[in-house]
C-alpha cells in the first residue's frame, strides 16, 4: 500500500510538474508574442518619426514660401503706392499749372480791360 502510495505520489507531482512545464511554455509563447509585437511598435515608431520630421521640413518650406509670398505682397503694395504718388504728384502738378495758367488769363483780361479803360 505505501508502494502504491508513493507511486500515486509521484504521479500526481509528475502530473503537477507536466502542467508546470505547459504553463511555462505557454509563458515562453506569450512573451515571444509580446517580444514581436514590441519589435513592430519600435518599427512603427520609427515609421512615425520620420513622417514626423518629413511634416516638419514640409511645413519648413511652406514657411519660406509665405514669406517669400508676403515679401511680393509687399513689394508690390510699394510699386502701387509709389505709382499712385508718382500719379498724385503729377496731378498736383498739373493743377498748380493750371491755377497759374488761370491766374496768367486773368491778369491778361485785367491788364486788357484797363488798357481798354484808359483810351
Amino acid at each position: 500500500k505505501k508502494i502504491v502510495n508513493e507511486q500515486s505520489g509521484n504521479a500526481i507531482f509528475k502530473n503537477n510538474l507536466d502542467l508546470m512545464k505547459g504553463k511555462l511554455n505557454m509563458t515562453q509563447f506569450s512573451i515571444q508574442e509580446l517580444e514581436m509585437e514590441l519589435s513592430a511598435a519600435a518599427v512603427s515608431k520609427k515609421q512615425i518619426m520620420g513622417e514626423i520630421s518629413n511634416l516638419e521640413s514640409l511645413e519648413t518650406v511652406i514657411d519660406g514660401e509665405l514669406t517669400n509670398v508676403d515679401k511680393i505682397k509687399e513689394k508690390q503694395s510699394a510699386q502701387r503706392n509709389n505709382k499712385f504718388d508718382m500719379v498724385s504728384d503729377r496731378i498736383n502738378r498739373s493743377m498748380e499749372q493750371i491755377h497759374r495758367r488761370h491766374e496768367d488769363i486773368e491778369n491778361q483780361i485785367s491788364y486788357m480791360e484797363t488798357k481798354h479803360n484808359q483810351e
